[in-house]
Formats: structure tokens, C-alpha cells, sequence
């Protein structure tokens, strides 16, 4: 790669994480209360103030599918638990 090229693509990251850095700085405080999901979700938030709009619709869907997947286990041990309990 030349020279600007690689300028060019620094400058449009620059310019694409200064503008949409303000729409994402709350979101980016806000902490999950379910941690295995945390990096997947600033990984997502990342990718939206770069422009990388693609790879972020591609990470929402794994983090929907990740986290349904994480809460069935969780509800199924739960009521696993409670059945033979009682």
C-alpha cells in the first residue's frame, strides 16, 4: 500500500470516530450486569464509530444469538434446579 492510501483511510477513521464518538459515549458508560457479553458489546460499539456499519449489524446478531443462547441455559438450569428440589 502507498503512502496515501494509508492516509486517507487514517483520516476517514479519524473523522468517522470524531463524529460519532458523542452519539456513543453514554452507551460506551453504561456496564452490563452480565459480563460475558461486555466485549462483544463494546466490540460492536467500536465498529459503529469507525463506519464499520457491516461488521456491526454481523456483531449485533451474534451478540442477540449469544445472549438468547446464554439465558436459555441460565433459565434452564434454573428450573432444572427448582424441579428437583422440591
Amino acid at each position: 500500500m502507498d503512502n496515501n492510501y494509508k492516509e486517507k483511510l487514517v483520516q476517514t477513521l479519524v473523522s468517522n470516530i470524531h463524529k460519532n464518538y458523542n452519539e456513543l459515549a453514554d452507551v460506551l458508560k453504561i456496564k452490563f450486569d452480565f459480563p460475558p457479553l461486555e466485549p462483544l458489546r463494546y466490540e460492536i460499539c467500536l465498529c459503529i464509530m469507525c463506519g464499520f456499519n457491516q461488521a456491526a449489524i454481523t456483531l449485533t446478531n451474534h451478540f442477540f444469538e449469544s445472549s438468547l443462547k446464554k439465558l436459555l441455559i441460565l433459565y434452564e438450569s434454573r428450573s432444572n434446579n427448582t424441579s428437583t428440589c422440591e
